[in-house]
């Protein structure tokens, strides 16, 4: 028997269900605080960085082209 890390409740371990006692569990999205704020944090710094834009997720990559040697972005 383990105990569910989402509500405490002990269970039989099943394929698919190793840390959780059911799917509802498993796929809950509730966060605690220090998850909140891990991940507010991150999101914090990235911004600062520029890797968050409105349109786009990451800053162009600069790279060089195999054939012509010319050097072009890519998202």
């Amino acid at each position: 028997m383990k105990k569910c890390q989402k509500c405490g409740e002990e269970f039989i371990q099943q394929k698919g269900l190793i840390n959780f006692c059911s799917l509802s569990c498993r796929n809950s999205r509730k966060f605690n605080d220090d998850a909140i704020n891990k991940k507010k944090e991150a999101t914090i710094k990235n911004w600062n960085r520029g890797i968050y834009d409105f349109k786009k997720t990451a800053l162009p990559i600069e790279k060089i082209c195999v054939e012509c040697n010319k050097t072009f972005l890519c998202n």
